[in-house]
């Protein structure tokens, strides 16, 4: 397996993590116009998945798929079939992002690519029927949850864990909202707190990564 990602030296950087090959490529300078300038292009890409001859390439996010399906396509032009997986992890119609056009540039991005993917994943059973509905897939997404991971403090320790309803102590009949992911502004958690005080006996949970490494 190799991870390909963006340098933040100017220089292509590679190493190792654990079992896994990283290569980490520059950023070319955007050149075009709104659009272009919300997507990734890496230099040098193209020519390392000649190097490398994937059998499956993982696009990790919208702004990673026009270049997985142009990695497929190069290499199909030279006679290997390469399988892409789109990774969707968010609903881009949905997103409220301080720039509008990034909304915009990543519903162009997924229209355009999607129907050269293998493969969809996604974050949750809602997103997936949404993509579905939204570009006529045959295929539902396969769902792998995004969820953080439990501390290895605790799971060293041999504990039992519950499920999020019973580690709040709610009963089953008890309405219960639960969030997994980051906490940042962008997330909408401001407005479902607002919310909590229209619903009433509605409990709201947060599932959070620990970002201090304990």
């Amino acid at each position: 397996m190799t991870l390909i990602g963006r340098s933040s030296t100017g220089f292509r950087e590679a190493f190792l993590l654990r079992e896994v090959n990283v290569v980490e490529l520059p950023p070319r300078a955007s050149s075009g116009g709104w659009r272009q300038r919300h997507l990734v292009d890496l230099a040098m890409l193209l020519p390392l998945l000649d190097e490398l001859e994937p059998d499956v390439v993982h696009a990790h996010g919208v702004e990673t798929l026009g270049l997985a399906v142009a990695g497929k396509l190069r290499r199909k032009s030279a006679g290997q079939r390469v399988r892409v997986i789109y990774d969707a992890h968010e609903h881009v119609a949905g997103v409220d992002r301080p720039d509008p056009t990034w909304r915009l540039a990543m519903l162009v991005e997924e229209h355009r690519h999607i129907a050269d993917v293998d493969g969809i994943m996604t974050v949750s059973e809602p997103l997936a029927e949404l993509l579905q509905e939204r570009y006529g897939l045959r295929e539902k997404p396969v769902v792998v949850k995004n969820a953080p991971e439990r501390s290895s403090r605790a799971a060293a320790s041999g504990d039992t864990f519950l499920d999020v309803r019973a580690e709040c102590r709610l009963d089953p009949d008890v309405p219960l909202l639960v969030y997994s992911g980051a906490v940042a502004p962008a997330r909408g958690l401001a407005t479902v707190v607002a919310a909590l005080t229209q619903l009433d006996g509605v409990h709201l949970a947060l599932q959070v990564p620990n970002d201090t490494g304990t």
